[in-house]
């Protein structure tokens, strides 16, 4: 339910979906199911195949999903409502019905397009061709209140007050900055956001070299086999001499490597330049796999939360 909760909202991220498709693979993994079978049955291809996994590990996507929020607190709904409420306070909130058989009204002569042809002891008016006049004219009497309004229509007592937008100015500019905040602080985010896909991306890179590493170790003796650390040790020199990877990307590479290597309890992307971030992770290509596989565990859940 949760899930298609979050489909109706629109608020299912991809990294939310590949964690809860990598979860599923990983409990077949624990019950032997092999990689092949999985594949050709697509159960690593949709987040439906949760339906096969038992009540403890359907109460850990459960407690996983919880923390999603359904919802997107980025302020818009907020400057909405406060620019709706001011809108509302300018608008007429009563209409005007003239009745032609019991009502007259002699309009200023500033009204009036045409010269006044005649007029009758009644107070009727005709033009010499009132349909210049009235076929701009609309059909409800709202439009009264324009000149009612008109600071010069006539002496102080009979004026109406101002509209009110002629005094919410400064409660205007104060919406509009609320806008601009909310603007910087989305782009703000969406940067955070930009850096954490990156880490993520960089993370399955670093699960990928183990895998292959543990389907290389099936074959050989273990006296052949190469640590976690030094696999990804061997992978950032390896980017420091290939032109493939961008400067940019290759700094958050060594970031995150770093980060595994040191057990970081989440990413950290000022490191001041790559060399140094090398040299750490040089210091670190000895450390053991459980280590590195606890660490990359924990890591990847603090990024697919945030992202």
């Amino acid at each position: 339910n949760l899930l298609v909760s979050f489909w109706d909202r629109k608020v299912l991220s991809c990294s939310v979906r590949d964690w809860v498709m990598r979860f599923v693979f990983n409990q077949f993994g624990k019950l032997e199911v092999l990689k092949d079978v999985l594949i050709e049955c697509h159960l690593v291809d949709t987040p439906q195949s949760i339906c096969f996994l038992g009540c403890n590990e359907l109460s850990h996507i459960l407690e996983y999903l919880r923390k999603v929020k359904c919802e997107r607190n980025d302020g818009t709904d907020l400057v909405c409502r406060a620019v709706d409420s001011f809108y509302s306070g300018t608008q007429v909130k009563e209409n005007i019905a003239f009745d032609m058989e019991c009502s007259n009204l002699l309009l200023d002569k500033r009204l009036l397009q045409r010269k006044i042809d005649r007029f009758d002891n009644e107070g009727t008016i005709s033009f010499v061709d009132p349909d210049a006049h009235y076929a701009k004219a609309q059909a409800h009497g709202n439009d009264i209140l324009s000149w009612l309004t008109d600071p010069s229509s006539g002496e102080e007592r009979f004026r109406f007050p101002s509209p009110i937008r002629a005094h919410n100015l400064d409660i205007w500019l104060a919406v509009l900055r609320a806008v601009q905040y909310t603007c910087r602080t989305l782009a703000a985010k969406y940067v955070k956001k930009s850096k954490l896909r990156v880490s993520e991306e960089f993370l399955i890179r670093a699960e990928e070299l183990c895998k292959h590493e543990d389907e290389r170790r099936m074959n050989i003796p273990e006296d052949q086999w190469n640590r976690y650390a030094s696999l990804l040790c061997n992978a950032c020199e390896k980017d420091t001499t290939t032109v493939t990877t961008g400067f940019c990307k290759t700094r958050v590479f060594f970031s995150v490597v770093r980060d595994l290597l040191e057990g970081a309890s989440k990413p950290v992307y000022d490191y001041p330049n790559s060399q140094e971030s090398l040299n750490a992770i040089r210091e670190r290509r000895s450390l053991s796999d459980d280590v590195v596989l606890k660490s990359l565990d924990h890591l990847t859940s603090v990024v697919t939360r945030k992202v």
